[in-house]
């Protein structure tokens, strides 16, 4: 089952991992699988979207 997030949650994640914190240290952070992490900067990239 999927774990239910709050919509800003991948934006503060994708921020974060933007401003140059690790996949792995992010993931520990918020509690987030690295997995999950990976998904969301993919489809970040893949609309060829940058973060404010």
């Amino acid at each position: 089952m999927a774990h239910p997030y709050s919509q800003d949650l991948p934006l503060r994640a994708l921020y974060l991992i933007t401003s140059g914190m690790s996949i792995s240290k992010v993931s520990r952070t918020l509690d987030i699988s690295r997995t999950t992490l990976y998904k969301w900067r993919h489809q970040l990239e893949s609309i060829g979207s940058t973060l404010p």
